[in-house]
């Protein structure tokens, strides 16, 4: 997967052609579509396939041997092939060689820094590099969870521990942290650090890195919410990775939050077209729409994003969300909430919370607390005890001292919160 990362970076740092993310173009691994059906979703003219084989036996770095082949969607031909049986620490030779292959095929003359892009050499140590693909492939995983920047940071970690020169590593590394910071898993100023403390190093071993002003302008946005900063360096990164719809994604992220919604939408939706499976960005685009009171369009891409990713919960729980405001329909939400899988995530039950709270099943809803795993629900929006919840309902029933008991409770552990984080 990394590998395959890879070649696809290197070829989106080339202005006139349009390429796929890897998000949406991992989920093909292993398909039994054809290359046109590939072709007709992603909307592209070629497709790169190809295999990959690793022989460590003997010891050593071992060897590897790759067989790329690029297609022609409209008549699937096979334009250019050619088997490359190298050393492991000829990797980046091979991976700029097929780079620059497929855009001979192309008929694509390179630009002088589009060239430097297509042969940079990001580190001389092989188990280096090995980790900093497993940390990629991490991060690329569908959604936001703690375990999935918990893993990329060791990886990036221990790509940075093998060489300390690796610049490409730590621009990884310091966004993984931004992305703890900003999901709420550690919002303290030791992450914000060391968010920063990694890009800065990334600038001192390569002061032009685009990857690290990507890194830089997630900083800004996720430790301090300072979108003018961020907006600045993710301008500078575009010069050079055109094709990259991470930081159209992150401009749209921040206009979005600067109120100016109509562009943040039309910023999601170029970034989309660049990762047109991906189940996140739909969400964001419905997001998006549904504070626009585009309400049927939200609902659209809300259902865009279950299909691309059925096994998540995110994009049911917001699409129910959208029923409670734009219908006030509780039937519409407990049919969308019935068919999400995964119903014991906090997520989950904070959602069904709401349902039965607004369906004015208060035992159901008291019940439904207790199944919670944790105190409290959070996220970076919000820190929620469910003592304080249950104070909510046994409010609502009428019971005014178990309600005071519930959120005296939930007073207490606000408190005990607040003294390990007084910063939040």
């Amino acid at each position: 997967d990394g590998i395959s990362d890879e070649i696809r970076g290197r070829l989106a740092k080339v202005r006139r052609l349009g390429v796929i993310s890897r998000s949406s173009a991992f989920q093909y691994k292993n398909t039994d579509k054809t290359n046109r059906q590939i072709g007709s979703e992603l909307g592209v003219d070629y497709l790169i396939d190809g295999t990959i084989r690793w022989d460590k036996r003997g010891g050593g770095a071992g060897r590897v041997r790759i067989t790329p082949e690029l297609i022609r969607i409209s008549d699937d031909m096979s334009v250019w092939s050619q088997p490359y049986d190298r050393q492991l620490e000829d990797i980046f030779e091979v991976q700029s060689d097929i780079a620059a292959q497929v855009l001979k095929q192309l008929q694509i003359t390179l630009l002088e820094p589009e060239r430097q892009g297509i042969e940079v050499k990001p580190t001389e140590n092989s188990d280096a590099y090995h980790a900093y693909l497993r940390g990629l492939v991490y991060m690329g995983r569908t959604g936001w969870t703690e375990e999935k920047f918990r893993l990329a940071i060791r990886m990036f970690e221990r790509a940075v521990s093998l060489d300390p020169r690796f610049a490409f590593a730590y621009t990884q590394l310091s966004e993984s942290h931004s992305a703890m910071h900003h999901f709420g898993y550690d919002s303290t100023e030791d992450r914000a650090g060391k968010a920063k403390s990694a890009v800065d190093r990334a600038f001192e071993l390569q002061p032009d890195l685009s990857e690290a002003y990507v890194a830089l302008g997630w900083y800004h946005y996720r430790c301090h919410r300072n979108y003018a900063r961020a907006l600045e360096a993710f301008h500078i990164a575009q010069r050079d990775l055109p094709n990259n719809g991470e930081v159209l994604g992150g401009i749209g992220f921040i206009r979005r939050r600067q109120g100016r919604l109509e562009e943040a939408r039309h910023d999601l939706k170029r970034a989309f077209e660049l990762s047109p499976l991906s189940a996140d960005l739909a969400i964001d685009i419905a997001e998006t729409n549904l504070l626009l009171r585009r309400f049927p369009e939200a609902e659209r891409w809300y259902n865009d994003s279950i299909s691309l990713a059925p096994d998540q919960v995110a994009a049911f729980t917001d699409k129910a969300w959208l029923y409670w405001y734009w219908r006030g329909d509780t039937n519409m939400a407990r049919a969308t909430l019935e068919g999400m899988p995964g119903k014991q995530t906090p997520r989950s039950i904070f959602y069904w919370f709401q349902q039965e709270l607004l369906e004015r099943e208060y035992q159901p809803a008291l019940d439904r607390l207790a199944t919670t795993p944790n105190d409290f629900f959070a996220n970076q929006f919000w820190f929620i005890p469910t003592a304080r919840s249950a104070g909510l309902v046994h409010g609502l029933m009428g019971e005014s001292e178990r309600s005071r008991e519930a959120y005296d409770t939930a007073r207490i552990l606000l408190e005990e919160e607040a003294k390990k984080r007084p910063d939040d």
